[in-house]
């Protein structure tokens, strides 16, 4: 399970992942200025462990509740880490991630609702990470890393 501490009111709230079993849970980090935090979970759909269900979930630190945002049922563990693969944006706005679109991995915008905003590639190949998001200019300066 998953638990959100709060020190200055001396509670714990308990986040409700859902009814699928979690090989892990990774806190990405929080809405800024909000009670909402990103997470990702996986677990293995089958061994040895060449595939794994990977979600993206936003949890509500102050509801006790989760909704899944992504599920990249596709996605290649030894391909990807974390780094490169989400970027939460400063002006509180949402987060920019590596997704599955059609049969490439793509980058979008999502808000805290787990809406895509808008999608930043559509190119007939993999963005394989992320590795610069220019705030100022709204989202529209990537450096995406490409794989043919």
């Amino acid at each position: 399970h998953f638990e959100v501490l709060s020190v200055d009111q001396r509670s714990r709230t308990r986040i409700d992942l859902g009814p699928l079993p979690r090989r892990y849970i990774r806190a990405l980090g929080w809405e800024p200025g909000g009670s909402r935090l990103l997470l990702e979970a996986g677990v293995y759909t089958r061994l040895p462990a060449p595939d794994e269900l990977r979600q993206m979930l936003i949890a509500d630190a102050d509801k006790g509740t989760s909704h899944v945002v992504l599920d990249d049922e596709n996605y290649s563990w030894q391909l990807h880490g974390l780094e490169g693969l989400y970027h939460i944006l400063t002006d509180g706005t949402g987060f920019v991630r590596l997704h599955e679109v059609g049969n490439w991995t793509q980058l979008s915008v999502f808000d805290w609702d787990g809406n895509v905003i808008r999608q930043l590639t559509t190119v007939p190949f993999d963005v394989l990470s992320l590795n610069m998001v220019d705030e100022e200019r709204g989202c529209r300066q990537l450096a995406p890393a490409l794989h043919p």
